[in-house]
């Protein structure tokens, strides 16, 4: 039987996972680590794509718990406005009437 590298809390803490605009890491994305790792070593940050370290390099550290939510709502608004074509669709997919939606935008900005 093969020994499986295990993620070192390095990677998973300190660079992907910790911040707020890290992209997770996916099971294809685990696939390629474990690929590229010696047998019985540990998966690092060499082991990574670079999207998931130039992702996790740009990444703001959230300070507060407002921060955090307010960076959470970014991110759904954005990934809901590129995925949705429409603000219409895409306060309706997020719950919210797009006059809502129209504000929060307007805020940002």
């Amino acid at each position: 039987m093969w020994p499986t590298p295990s993620i070192s809390s390095t990677v998973t803490r300190g660079k992907v996972l910790a911040s707020s605009r890290a992209t997770p890491l996916d099971e294809a994305e685990l696939e390629r680590a474990v690929a590229l790792a010696d047998d019985g070593q540990p998966l690092g940050p060499a082991h990574l794509s670079e999207r998931i370290a130039a992702g996790a390099a740009q990444a703001p550290v959230v300070q507060t718990l407002n921060d955090a939510v307010e960076a959470l709502k970014r991110r759904m608004i954005e990934d809901a406005l590129r995925e949705c074509g429409s603000k219409t669709q895409a306060a309706e997919r997020l719950g919210l009437t797009r006059q809502s939606l129209q504000q929060m935008l307007r805020r940002r900005q």
